[in-house]
């Protein structure tokens, strides 16, 4: 974790001598730091999973992929074809609760299969994973659509056209993993 501080701290340094003078506010700063950090430790963390059992382990990090895959995936296609209950329409106005419970099953079917398949995960169930992943993953994509709108942007990028940018293929990452990552290491 120091290491992530380190970076961060030389990251803004060289931003600070990059940015022009009359750029730099201190709510710029908070941005610069804020979006390093939500980005970073995630992703930290998911090396750090896969590293639990002291070893690297893959299946604990294509686990974790392949439930929050499910779960979007649940949660678009319940969402498109069946949701007529808006979930936060002044955040994300696609978004239904219908699409919610679809994502969430979706990812509590994918539980049952990677116990079939003798996926493990220390000290924690695969449907508890599932649901936390589903739910958090959900709440990510909602806090980046609110940050996206706070912003005045309707994508956070065009690498992807039509999927929101980047950011939108991870947005379930960055608030589910910092999660899960605290719960299994309280549990193991």
């Amino acid at each position: 974790m120091a290491l992530v501080g380190v970076i961060l701290f030389t990251s803004a340094c060289i931003l600070s001598v990059l940015l022009p003078k009359e750029r730099l506010r201190l709510s710029d700063w908070a941005h610069v730091i804020f979006s390093q950090v939500y980005v970073t430790m995630p992703f930290v963390m998911l090396y750090l999973l896969a590293f639990l059992s002291g070893y690297y382990e893959y299946k604990v990090i294509l686990s974790f992929f392949i439930l929050l895959w499910l779960s979007d995936t649940g949660a678009y296609l319940l969402g498109k074809y069946c949701g007529r209950h808006k979930l936060l329409p002044k955040v994300s106005p696609k978004k239904t609760w219908e699409g919610l419970v679809g994502g969430v099953l979706s990812a509590l079917i994918g539980a049952y299969f990677l116990l079939k398949f003798g996926f493990e995960i220390p000290g924690l169930s695969w449907y508890v994973l599932a649901l936390l992943v589903s739910i958090l993953g959900a709440m990510g994509d909602l806090f980046e659509s609110q940050m996206k709108r706070n912003k005045g942007v309707k994508d956070s990028g065009s690498f992807m056209p039509g999927h929101g940018g980047i950011l939108d293929r991870f947005d379930g990452v960055f608030l589910s993993v910092p999660v899960i990552f605290a719960i299994v290491k309280i549990m193991s």
